[in-house]
């Protein structure tokens, strides 16, 4: 088997979207980032990382809202984010070693509902190419 370690692959894009989004108000759906996948191609994602935090640092447990990442306008990964009384950010890495296809001219977006109008960062990197 060849070592593709560094392989340059000519056909495809790396692409890493780096999105993020200071909160006061309760509303649905509030948009923290969005991509259109290049007509003609594929995005496949590979990995997401997600953080979310007050955004003065507070020692109060306490529950912040929900993230999704949304294929199309449909919920592929959603997670209810809780702070701890450490003030800690909630944070996850969220691995795809097989990688998951978002079809071209399709939106990928990352969107959030916070609980309460407390000043809340919400931050989405999502690591991936197009081919």
């Amino acid at each position: 088997m060849p070592n593709l370690a560094g392989r340059n692959d000519p056909a495809r894009t790396n692409v890493l979207a780096v999105w993020s989004l200071a909160t006061t108000a309760t509303t649905a759906n509030q948009e923290i980032g969005t991509r259109t996948v290049t007509t003609g191609k594929k995005y496949v994602v590979t990995a997401i990382v997600l953080e979310v935090y007050r955004t003065t640092f507070g020692t109060t447990a306490a529950a912040l809202g929900t993230i999704s990442v949304r294929i199309g306008d449909a919920a592929w990964i959603t997670l209810q984010a809780n702070q701890t009384n450490s003030g800690a950010p909630m944070g996850a890495v969220i691995p795809i070693p097989l990688g998951q296809e978002v079809n071209s001219a399709v939106d990928f977006d990352a969107v959030c509902t916070p609980v309460d109008t407390t000043s809340t960062t919400w931050k989405v990197n999502v690591v991936g190419y197009e081919k």
